[in-house]
């Protein structure tokens, strides 16, 4: 991966590299290559004191570079939790989450079993 770097600092001063090829190797070596379905993404958020977080996603897709995100705490706050129940504003639909984005889209699994994706203002909790 041409944009993202990881090393383990050593007790002694030295520092140990760790090397991956693409992002999906990242997530492979983090959740495993058995996860059914697979995972989209890793995300990795850190808070830091001033409550600003630092987010970084490794895409399962390996043609897909890692993203860095910097935001405040409050946008940073997931909109919706996956299993969430949500009702579609103009269709009236009820549908669960299965996962949900910052900024949106929300993928939802409605109750006649189509996957939908629905943005964050056309839906409110069930």
């Amino acid at each position: 991966m041409k944009n993202v770097r990881f090393s383990l600092p050593l007790v002694d001063g030295g520092s140990m590299p760790l090397e991956f090829e693409t992002t999906k190797d990242v997530v492979v070596h983090v959740a495993g290559d058995d996860v059914r379905p697979p995972p989209r993404c890793l995300v990795i958020e850190a808070e830091a004191e001033d409550g600003r977080v630092v987010s970084i996603t490794f895409p399962y897709d390996h043609r897909q570079e890692a993203a860095v995100r910097i935001t405040e705490r409050e946008a940073a706050t997931m909109p919706y939790e996956v299993g969430a129940r949500l009702r579609h504003n103009v269709t009236n639909e009820l549908g669960t989450v299965r996962s949900c984005e910052f900024n949106g889209p929300v993928l939802v699994q409605t109750d006649r079993g189509v996957s939908a994706q629905w943005s964050l203002d056309e839906v409110r909790r069930a």
